[in-house]
Formats: structure tokens, sequence, C-alpha cells
């Protein structure tokens, strides 16, 4: 038994992805949006956000960690928002700071900057793409293992994607897609979720023009179920399937 317990916590240890670097940060000052990227072949992972008073040295060194105060004005939602936006990508662009991301009673929005802690993580090798424009469907499957959705969004995180007209207000997604893509298609061979905000949420912070699902998924097969099988097996071989090995 301490030989499977450590075989599953060394399992375990592999499927955890280092960050590449130590943790980043950027620091947009009013009028300017916080961009972060991640070097090719990896992926952003938002650590935790917080603000200040601006000022020219801080404004001007956008990259370089700047002292804030332990007060936060942030409205509660504000991290989880970047972080639907921005996790898992290689880049982003936040919107402005602005009134609406700080609670009332903290002075002058206009006045804050923002500043992200974030790190960088490497892809993952074996990670699907599927894409829907509007009203049409994701298509998702699985010959080996199950879906485990790594990441879902519902709103436009560029500006040509299903759209002939370009546009700049890009970034923005629904609250609830993840949580829905990932509820519906998780340990199932097969998944389509048509792209509307009738299933998928509205998007915040887009503009008319159309939107699109974009989900990222691995096929998973359980390797802890595997490897519980193979020891039964050694043990006392069973003839029977082992039905949990696939997901």
């Amino acid at each position: 038994m301490l030989a499977i317990k450590l075989t599953i916590l060394a399992l375990l240890a592999a499927a955890w992805a280092p960050a590449i670097t130590g943790l980043r940060v950027d620091i947009a000052c009013p009028g300017v949006n916080n961009e972060l990227r991640c070097p090719e072949g990896s992926k952003i992972d938002i650590r935790y956000i917080n603000h200040g008073s601006q000022s020219t040295k801080i404004c001007a060194a956008r990259n370089k960690r700047a002292r804030t105060p332990r007060m936060n004005c942030f409205q509660p939602r504000l991290q989880t928002w970047f972080k639907l936006i921005c996790d898992k990508t290689q880049h982003c662009r936040l919107p402005k700071p602005n009134a609406r991301m700080f609670k009332s009673n903290c002075g002058d929005p206009k006045t804050q900057f923002i500043q992200v802690h974030y790190n960088c993580h490497k892809n993952r090798a074996d990670v699907y793409n599927a894409v829907a424009c509007e009203g049409r469907d994701a298509q998702m499957k699985c010959d080996k293992g199950c879906i485990k959705v790594i990441k879902a969004y519902f709103g436009r995180h560029d500006e040509t994607t299903c759209n002939n007209t370009p546009t700049k207000m890009t970034f923005c997604t629904s609250y609830t897609a993840d949580a829905y893509v990932r509820k519906t298609c998780n340990k199932t061979k097969v998944c389509n979720i048509k792209a509307v905000a009738k299933t998928l949420g509205n998007p915040q912070n887009c503009d008319a023009l159309p939107k699109y699902l974009n989900v990222d998924y691995v096929c998973q097969v359980s390797r802890i179920n595997n490897v519980l099988w193979m020891f039964l097996q050694r043990v006392k071989p069973l003839d029977v399937p082992c039905n949990n090995c696939g997901c």
C-alpha cells in the first residue's frame, strides 16, 4: 500500500507545472491597460492584484514591483474577472483602471494604479482546441480517455476571429461560460456546446460584434486508476475490465 501511495504522489507531482520564471509584475496607471505576457509555449497564472497611488516613477517602470497599501479597495470579484480573462493564455490585455473596479469609499479611483502579479507556466503538449463562432457548436472528442476542460471562454480574445470587422474591444468574456462548459463536458467522451449567451452567459465589456466560444481541453486517462488496477492484477488477476481506467 505504501508503494501505491508513493506512486500516486509521484504522478501528481509530475502533473504540476512549475513556473518557468519568477513572479512577474505589470503596473497599469490611469489611462493605461494592464498587458500580461509569457514566453512562447507558456501560459499566464495570475497570483494576486493590488493597487496604490500613481506617481511618475511608478508609471514609468511598469514591470518593477511597487509598494502598495495593505488596504484593499477592489470590488470583490475583480481578481476573479482578471483570472477569467488571462489565466492559461500567453498574452492578455485588461481594462484600464476605472471607478467600477474600486469600492466607493476608497478615495479617487482616477489616481490609482493596478498592479498584477503573475507567473508563467509551461504549456501542456497534449492540449486540444475547439472554436465555434456565435450560434455554432464547439465540438470536443476523446478517442482515448475523457474530456477535461482546461479553459473555456465565450466572448472575444482577439480582433478578427469570427469577425470581418476588426475591433479593439477584445479580452472580454462571460463570467459563467467556463463553469458551464466544465460541468457539461468534463468526464465525457464527446461533447458539443452551442456558442450562445442563453447558456454561456452574456460577455462583459464586449461590443455588439459577433463573439465566439473557445475551449482548450485534454483527453485524460486516470493514471491513478490504472496504477491501482495493475497492482491488483499482480496480487490477484481479475477477469473483469477496469471500468474506471478511462476517465
